[in-house]
């Protein structure tokens, strides 16, 4: 070998250091994404709930449409909270445990480990609890207004079910 082609080390070194750069900056899009999923979820609430209030309630039914998409909303944040924890998960085994001085990964899951149960709860609390309100929101205000059709009925049924599917979400997004 020659004094100025690279060690097969530094090469590797090189190789994740660029790997860890780039798993950190999907990391970060995914969670600005979840971020985005939250603002979407609480602009379709004021949305659905001033149009289906509107016309002193004869819309109402456009109100228990909501719980069924933020369901959907939920399980687009809950995709991406997943893709995080396995980028976090490969950075902190694959990466950090062989290049010294990478250890932000490592760092975050000793303090999520020292917090116990108290860590999840904030994460789901924050984020989830946000699906979940603006959706009991929904049903409540639907509720109140309910004329009894079966419409109503089937959509308050699908809104139960996006309910639990959310808090299985929820449950999910435990690190």
């Amino acid at each position: 070998m020659s004094a100025t082609s690279p060690q097969p080390e530094s090469a590797e070194r090189a190789g994740l250091v660029l790997e860890y750069g780039t798993l950190r900056e999907e990391i970060l899009k995914r969670m600005d994404i979840r971020h985005q999923l939250l603002s979407i979820a609480l602009t379709l609430t004021g949305v659905f709930l001033g149009f289906g209030l509107s016309g002193g309630g004869e819309n109402i039914t456009v109100v228990l449409v909501y719980p069924a998409l933020a369901a959907l909303l939920a399980m687009g944040w809950g995709q991406n909270e997943s893709r995080v924890r396995q980028l976090a998960t490969h950075i902190r085994e694959e990466i950090e445990s062989r290049i010294a001085g990478l250890s932000w990964e490592t760092c975050v899951q000793r303090r999520r480990i020292a917090q116990g149960a108290r860590a999840w709860r904030r994460t789901a609390l924050a984020h989830g609890g946000t699906f979940l309100c603006t959706q009991v929101l929904a049903i409540g205000v639907g509720a109140l207004h309910l004329q009894g059709t079966p419409t109503e009925w089937l959509l308050l049924a699908a809104d139960a079910a996006s309910v639990i599917y959310v808090l299985s979400v929820m449950r999910g997004a435990r690190r």
